[in-house]
Parts: structure tokens; sequence; C-alpha cells
């Protein structure tokens, strides 16, 4: 017996309105790429014309699962925003759809030595991709993720300054003071900061983006990068670096 089935979603709408952004978001998924796992979350939109009544939910999470079996499979790295890409257009193609955006964030380990130990630490990173698909073609994102340390510029003036007027009560010279600070770094108050590096390029550009350089500019950038387990030599090591480096955010 089969039963009547009439597609609601199909049906014209009674009001004819444009709709953007409608869809879904925070799908987590897990990826392995050989022995690497990524923790995967995504967001994925779609822009909806005024004929439209609505968009069919499920259809996300099935591009979504398609899009990471035919990109993931033979790939040797994940590269965010080939994944992206293809879930957008995919998704655009699937829900009849004006323009799609995805934006997915890839939260991954790496193993490095702490600085002076040399002792394994794990960090964790984050892949950023994200794809527009229009009638005009795609627009792609990548981008990266990472946390380090920024030690504040703007006090460490203020003691040094303080620092220089009890120096000459003491009787140092302006030579003697000015080895002092070259040789000693100042104190200052530092943070723990968040660095994302986003670049955007188009559909004819073919030349890979290395996400691994990215990082390195990222981290960089900081007054000094982090790690989760250190050994006394590794502490300092880190505290003079990013002292000697003060940074405003």
């Amino acid at each position: 017996m089969t039963l009547p089935f009439e597609d609601v979603q199909s049906q014209l709408p009674t009001v004819t309105v444009s709709l953007s952004r409608v869809g879904v978001t925070n799908v987590e998924k897990v990826i392995r790429i050989g022995e690497q796992l990524f923790s995967a979350r995504l967001d994925c939109f779609v822009d909806l014309g005024p004929l439209q009544k609505g968009a069919h939910m499920s259809r996300f999470e099935e591009v979504v699962n398609d899009a990471i079996g035919e990109v993931v499979l033979g790939e040797s790295a994940l590269r965010a925003e080939t994944l992206a890409q293809h879930i957008a257009e995919k998704v655009r193609d699937r829900q009849d759809a004006r323009r799609a955006e995805v934006r997915i964030e890839a939260r991954y380990p790496e193993h490095k030595p702490a600085p002076e130990s040399g002792i394994e630490t794990q960090e964790i990173y984050s892949l950023l991709g994200g794809a527009v698909a229009s009638e005009f073609g795609t627009r792609r994102l990548i981008g990266v993720r990472a946390q380090g340390i920024t030690a504040c510029p703007c006090a460490q003036k203020l003691v040094e300054a303080n620092s220089r007027v009890r120096l000459t009560d003491d009787g140092f010279s302006e030579e003697e003071i000015e080895c002092i600070f070259e040789a000693v770094p100042v104190a200052t108050h530092n943070q723990r900061g968040l660095g994302t590096l986003i670049i955007g390029f188009l559909e004819i550009c073919v030349n890979d983006i290395d996400a691994q350089r990215l990082l390195d500019i990222v981290e960089s950038s900081m007054s000094s990068e982090i790690y989760d387990l250190m050994k006394r030599s590794d502490e300092a090591a880190l505290v003079e670096k990013a002292h000697l480096l003060s940074l405003f955010v």
C-alpha cells in the first residue's frame, strides 16, 4: 500500500520573500586522513529565492558526508578550503539555491619538542576553510588559528622608566644602565592570545597555500609560542623570549 505523499517544501510559499543564510551550524564530524584525526565543525548556509518555501535540511548532512568521502579519500593532508568548496557547490546544486556558504574549523594535535628540554608536547591547532558558491563561481578561504603569548610593551616601558630612576639614584651611569637593559629582560604583564590568519582567493587560483607556513606566521607574530608541558629550563627560555619581544595585540 502506497500512501499519497505531498512534498510541502516544494510548494510555493504563501509569502514570496527571499531568505539569506538558511542552514545548519555546528555540524560535527571526525575526519581521518592516514593516522591523523581531525575534529571538524561545519556551518552551512544557502540563500533561498522568493519562490522557494524552504530548505531540505537532510540534504545538508547528505552532502557533507558525500563531500568528505570524495575529498578526503586519497588525500595526504586535509585541505579545509577544498572540502568547503566541494560542500558549497554540492549544497547549492542540491538545494537549487542562489548561493551557498560553508565554513569549516578542523582541530588537530601536533607534537613538537619544548625549546630547551626537548620534551615532546602536544599542541592543538585549527585549520580553517571557507567557500561561497554562486552563479559567478566559487571563492575560497584558507586559514589557521593558534595560541601564543603577547607581552605588553606599554607596562614594560613604565617599569623600565621607574627602574632607570632607581639605578640612577644608586649611582649607575647612563652607559651602565643601557648595558643592564640590554642584558636583562624588563618585567611586564602578559596574556595568552589566539591568533587567526585567513587568506581569500579566487576559484582560478591553483597555487596551493601551505597551512603550516600560515601557522608559522601566526606563532612568530606573537611574543612567544606556548607549550602545554615545560620543564624549568623551558619556562625560563619562554619567559625571556616573550619579554624581549613585547608586542601590542
